[in-house]
C-alpha cells in the first residue's frame, strides 16, 4: 500500500497540485506504516 503510493508519487503529472495532494498521502502512509511497526 506504501509502495503503490510511492509508485504514484514518481510518475509524471500535469499538475503540481496533484502531485503535492500525492506527496501528503504519502508522507500519511509512510508515517502510518511507521507507527505501527514499531
Amino acid at each position: 500500500m506504501v509502495f503503490f503510493g510511492f509508485l504514484f508519487s514518481t510518475a509524471p503529472l500535469s499538475k503540481d497540485d496533484a502531485r503535492l495532494k500525492i506527496r501528503k498521502t504519502n508522507e500519511k502512509l509512510f508515517e502510518q506504516a511507521y507507527n505501527t511497526s514499531n
